[in-house]
């Protein structure tokens, strides 16, 4: 799925195509960007949309909160909760610090979680490299044949993303089932041809994002 991203002076917009979450979720920074794309593919996320028409009246009445987060996000698990991105360095000033806490002592009342998401989460250069790579092959498969390459890859075990080319024949199709959930990778590691793949269950694999 193509993705669209513009500019206005310094600021960078554009839009996720999902099949989460059709037809696509926006994004107007490039943490936003980066916290799209491992929504997009993390196993732990089925559902995730801009949460910017959820506005919270939070606090207390001497000290009113009214607060929109960014993203709102189903677990698998059917569990609902919210994320925020903010870059580290804004995160930690004091202002800042002190509305994500009320903010997420606010929500925790009405049974959210509420997670801050840095650079650390949406900018891991090889876990952001790896997935800006497998975006536009996102979709371009129906799902009966994404079902038909899933089971091919459980028959035949390949263990490595080189393996993987073999069976598809070509790397551009390796990408697509990839992207489309017939095997896994660690995001997280570089994305090699000796890259290990994972068919059972068939998910990407990252480090913990709900903690």
């Amino acid at each position: 799925m193509p993705s669209k991203i513009t500019r206005s002076g310094t600021s960078f917009r554009g839009f996720m195509p999902s099949i989460k979450s059709h037809p696509s979720v926006p994004w107007h920074s490039w943490g936003e960007e980066g916290a799209t794309l491992l929504l997009e593919f993390s196993p732990e996320v089925v559902h995730y949309r801009s949460a910017q028409d959820r506005q919270f009246q939070l606090g207390t009445s001497a000290h009113p909160l009214s607060y929109t987060p960014d993203y709102e996000v189903t677990l698998r698990d059917g569990s609902i909760v919210f994320i925020e991105v903010k870059p580290a360095q804004e995160a930690c000033r004091p202002s800042v610090a002190n509305r994500l806490a009320l903010a997420r002592a606010g929500l925790a009342e009405q049974g959210f979680p509420l997670y801050v998401w840095d650079e650390t989460i949406t900018g891991a250069d090889i876990r952001r490299d790896t997935l800006r790579l497998l975006r536009p092959w996102r979709g371009r498969i129906g799902r009966n044949e994404a079902h038909e390459a899933r089971d091919l890859v459980a028959r035949m075990q390949p263990r490595t993303f080189g393996g993987l080319i073999h069976l598809a024949r070509t790397k551009t199709c390796a990408l697509t089932w990839l992207a489309n959930g017939a095997a896994g990778i660690d995001l997280d590691l570089p994305f090699l041809s000796t890259a290990e793949i994972f068919v059972d269950p068939p998910e990407m694999r990252h480090a913990p994002i709900f903690a």
